[in-house]
């Protein structure tokens, strides 16, 4: 075989395939022109500020914005509960210091006019009637003796209870009615007795003690009428009302904290000179003012 026609074999050959490969290249010349001049896509922040929080650092920022949001309205919610409370706290201790204001209307009683309203301004201080006057009521709850066990425990209960707890008066008095026949409800269904008339009360210049005198009649189950005169003194202490109960219960504020008393004489009354008079009219006289 012939070299020449060997290598011109081999040379044609490689020409050949040199001329097939030729147009691949220039289509991937051709494309990468095209890439070249192709534009470059943009990200989609930069195409719209709208998308911008879709990138990570975007995304970073709205969660920080929702974390402060959630930390304020959770600020705001524990001033509100912390307010509340307060408001409720205060409105607690305000009931429990709660303060009577009477309030007093006057109207004509025949035509029903407006007279006079407004709040009744409280008293500097407490007047000695008013003083006389409770300390005779006082005295004949502690004293009188009702043939109705009821009618006599409230009398003695009502009374007992213008006497300060835990006061020399307290004290006085439960070791006096201790005492065997000393004690009204140990009286009930054998005698009945009465406050027929009081001297006083007067007051004891510079202090707070009021002395009076009274005489007591009792009468018997056997029929028997006794009368008793007595000489005691009471020491007060004026509290101004401060809330309901108290003024339910003692309107003037005027509190016993000494009493005692004795017995000055006693005698039996003669009823035989007495024939209108049965011993129930002995122990009840007409005349109010001296019961």
């Amino acid at each position: 075989m012939n070299p020449l026609r060997l290598l011109n074999g081999s040379r044609s050959a490689g020409e050949q395939t040199e001329v097939e490969d030729q147009p691949r290249r220039q289509k991937r010349k051709a494309s990468r022109a095209k890439q070249k001049k192709a534009p470059r896509l943009q990200h989609s922040h930069e195409l719209s500020p709208f998308l911008a929080d879709h990138t990570q650092s975007g995304l970073n920022d709205r969660f920080a914005e929702l974390r402060k949001r959630r930390d304020d309205w959770m600020l705001a919610a524990f001033c509100l509960v912390v307010v509340l409370a307060l408001s409720v706290g205060l409105n607690i201790y305000q009931s429990t210091k709660a303060r009577v204001i009477p309030f007093k209307v006057v109207v004509h009683g025949e035509t029903g006019q407006l007279l006079e309203a407004g709040v009744v301004e409280p008293m500097s201080t407490v007047e000695d009637l008013y003083i006389q006057r409770e300390l005779r009521e006082i005295l004949k709850g502690l004293r009188v003796v009702y043939n109705d066990e009821a009618a006599t425990s409230g009398s003695f209960l009502k009374a007992y209870g213008y006497i300060a707890e835990n006061s020399p008066a307290d004290s006085y008095l439960k070791d006096f009615f201790s005492r065997a026949g000393n004690h009204p409800l140990e009286l009930i269904g054998r005698a009945q007795r009465s406050v027929v008339e009081v001297i006083g009360p007067s007051p004891l210049s510079g202090t707070h003690t009021w002395t009076m005198q009274w005489v007591e009649r009792t009468a018997l189950i056997t029929g028997e009428v006794t009368e008793d005169v007595y000489r005691g003194s009471f020491t007060i202490n004026i509290i101004p009302v401060e809330d309901r109960e108290m003024a339910e219960r003692n309107p003037l504020g005027i509190w016993i904290d000494g009493v005692q008393w004795e017995k000055v004489s006693s005698k039996v009354i003669d009823l035989t000179d007495l024939e209108d008079l049965s011993p129930l009219d002995l122990l009840y006289p007409e005349d109010e003012e001296q019961r």
